[in-house]
């Protein structure tokens, strides 16, 4: 795969380099592409950790590539080189020595990685489902992305600085459910054959995530206006209105994510990539009615309204392959936060 990247990223940028980036030098480029294969290695070894839930070691790969990085830059600002060139070169090595160091920790947590003789057969099942599982990755980014482009392409540049300071603050709300959501698939992964406990712990654990992002929500919602103002200025004041407008859908999408990986777990895979088609296709359609109208609320609403649809379509398949009833994913009872412990356990409750 590795292989396969650079030749694809070399022959791009050989071929349609100075078109698709203008002003940019090729060996710049070329430089940036070898960021690509220990980048692609470390993540694998990052996941390997993950599924065995040892999050310990899981957060400090995570954290180490990013550690080193900002250690290599600030000794290039101490020694006064820092440069486009000398800035790629650290960013290069600082994905090698993390690399070094997830491949060392996998083979001390998860032990010698060998071929068995069912690794055909494995392939077959794990290759249509990484691919379906990053096509659907990239329909999500697109989701995250496209209202920030519409913004821009209808109402300018000045109304898309507002809007994406209202995304941008919206976004760290996904820390929550992103977090939830690294514990949790490895764990629903592990308990196949157990309907009653996998359905138990999805449920248990949207309905928590959707109230903690809702609690958050409505600090964020209540600081938006002096935040911004704070951050970024007077003139970003007008984000605040947007944000506010894109709070049902964020809280409601974060619960999504815990049915999202309930879905991998089982490896309807494709489910999730035909959603977030669908998600996207709505997006894109409220986008261009409402941004005309109503401009950067507009397309807040928009997001707001694509978000909302995919989570009730996941709410209610769930039910549909769970049969847990579809409240049980919404509401909390007051027994949640004892549950969630000895769920996650493994014990009965």
């Amino acid at each position: 795969m590795s292989a396969i990247g650079l030749m694809l990223g070399a022959s791009v940028i050989l071929v349609a380099g100075e078109v698709l980036f203008p002003g940019t030098q090729p060996h710049i480029l070329m430089l940036a592409l070898l960021m690509f294969p220990p980048n692609m290695i470390r993540m694998i070894a990052v996941s390997l950790v993950q599924a065995t839930e040892n999050f310990r070691e899981y957060n400090f790969l995570v954290l180490a590539q990013p550690t080193v990085a900002l250690a290599f830059l600030l000794a290039l600002w101490i020694l006064d080189s820092f440069s486009l060139p000398s800035v790629l070169v650290a960013m290069v090595l600082s994905h090698v020595i993390a690399l070094a160091l997830g491949l060392s920790r996998v083979r001390r947590i998860v032990g010698p990685l060998e071929a068995k003789d069912d690794s055909a057969e494995y392939l077959r099942l794990a290759l249509p489902f990484g691919l379906k599982t990053q096509l659907g990755s990239i329909v999500a980014f697109l989701n995250y992305r496209l209202d920030i482009f519409l913004v821009n392409l209808l109402l300018g540049p000045a109304a898309t600085g507002l809007y994406s300071v209202a995304v941008r603050l919206i976004e760290q709300l996904w820390l929550i459910s992103t977090a939830v959501s690294t514990v949790l698939l490895p764990r629903l992964s592990a308990m196949v054959g157990d309907e009653v406990g996998r359905g138990a712990l999805t449920s248990l654990v949207s309905r928590l995530t959707m109230w903690a992002t809702l609690l958050a929500s409505a600090v964020l919602a209540a600081a938006s206006g002096p935040l911004t103002e704070l951050l970024f200025g007077e003139e970003f004041r007008g984000a605040a209105t947007a944000l506010i407008v894109l709070l049902p859908g964020v809280v409601l999408i974060s619960s999504g994510r815990v049915i999202a990986n309930d879905l991998a777990a089982r490896g309807m895979v494709g489910i999730n990539m035909y959603l977030a088609i669908l998600t996207l296709v709505v997006n894109v359609i409220g986008n261009i009615l409402l941004i005309p109208i109503y401009g950067i609320v507009g397309a807040a609403l928009a997001t707001s309204i694509a978000y909302t649809s995919d989570f009730v379509v996941r709410l209610l398949l769930m039910h549909r392959i769970s049969r847990v009833q579809w409240w049980r994913f919404i509401l909390s009872p007051g027994e949640d936060m004892k549950n969630a412990r000895s769920l996650f356990r493994g014990q009965q409750t």
